[in-house]
């Protein structure tokens, strides 16, 4: 009776194990039969993008989507056994459906054809300079040198003061680079995309106001800074304009953070004292530049400022809301209530 129990007992282990086993190979069969080509007779070149921030999941998901690979579960498993996750990167590389997995894993761990640089809406030169630094595209240095002294052949530059460089003038947009681009290039391409963004009318605006394209980038700048929203932007940008036809000083912060080089830096007694033409609490008039690059609605916010009754103005640090003030004394109320 013991000898029939254990002689079962065995023999379900050893289903067991044949059942584990079949199971195995089925699987291997599958996951094998899912690194194999789409199509390896279709040696069309196909562009796939990798967008930054893309984890293997997402790439995995739009290749199967594309019919480039088979699985997305084969990918992510073959990367996960075989490659480094870390490899890929943002940019545009070309596929084709007669690649298995591992070709098409190693075509997008090399250097993409072409790479996405991202400029956003409020950096300073040094910032962009430093994020194409970080991604390897140029040093931050060489970018910066270029900037402060590089030639370029565009109207929207004339009124551009001889010691000042481009900063201000590099537009925020994402754009497509190829890793032969130079430094050069790659600021020609922003200048390229703000001359086609200043369209002529709004030259004429500017031309009619009796202002340079330089001062309105230089305002636009200081909206992008200092204030969200497009119809916050235009009731400021009519406050400072007034100011300034006051001969008041404009004492606008980001002014002071851009002359003490720190976006995030504390605007002590000592602080607000920096000697700089861009401190604005300290000298009157439109600093002698912008002090970063603005968005287009920045800039169309400069060229069509909303009148007020108001003089001052300050941004809640918790929700950016923008409050208002006709005298000096409703803005220290304000700034008691607000900042304190």
């Amino acid at each position: 009776m013991r000898r029939r129990k254990t002689h079962t007992f065995r023999a379900i282990i050893l289903l067991a194990v044949l059942a584990g086993l079949l199971l195995y190979f089925l699987f291997q069969s599958v996951y094998n039969s899912n690194l194999k080509a789409v199509d390896v007779d279709d040696q069309r070149n196909l562009k796939f993008e990798v967008k930054q921030g893309w984890s293997v999941s997402q790439i995995a998901v739009s290749l199967e989507e594309e019919d480039l690979i088979r699985s997305a579960w084969a990918f992510k498993k073959y990367v996960e056994q075989n490659a480094d996750d870390t490899a890929f990167q943002a940019g545009s590389f070309v596929l084709r459906k007669s690649y298995d997995i591992a070709e098409t894993v190693e075509v997008l761990s090399g250097t993409p054809n072409e790479m996405w640089m991202t400029i956003l809406e409020g950096w300073r030169a040094s910032d962009i300079g430093s994020y194409l630094e970080e991604k390897g595209y140029a040093t931050q240095q060489a970018f910066l040198d270029c900037v402060a002294t590089c030639e370029f052949d565009y109207e929207i530059l004339s009124s551009i003061p001889e010691d000042q460089g481009l900063e201000g003038y590099l537009f925020p947009d994402t754009y497509i680079i190829t890793p032969a681009t130079e430094v050069y290039g790659m600021i020609n391409r922003t200048l390229m995309n703000l001359d086609q963004k200043l369209e002529q009318e709004l030259r004429n605006q500017a031309e009619k106001q009796g202002r340079s394209i330089h001062e309105i980038m230089t305002m636009a700048s200081l909206l992008e800074r200092e204030v969200r929203g497009y119809e916050d932007r235009q009731i400021v940008a009519g406050l400072l304009w007034k100011r300034l036809e006051a001969g008041m000083g404009l004492g606008v912060d980001a002014t002071v953070l851009y002359a003490l080089g720190d976006w995030k830096a504390t605007l002590d007694h000592e602080a607000l004292q920096i000697d700089s033409p861009y401190n604005t609490r300290k000298y009157a008039g439109l600093p002698p530049g912008p002090i970063c690059s603005p968005s287009l609605s920045s800039i169309k916010a400069a060229l069509n400022p909303v009148d007020s009754p108001y003089w001052f103005y300050l941004t809640t640090l918790d929700t950016g809301e923008v409050i208002y003030s006709k005298n000096l004394d409703e803005h220290n109320e304000n700034v008691y209530k607000y900042l304190r």
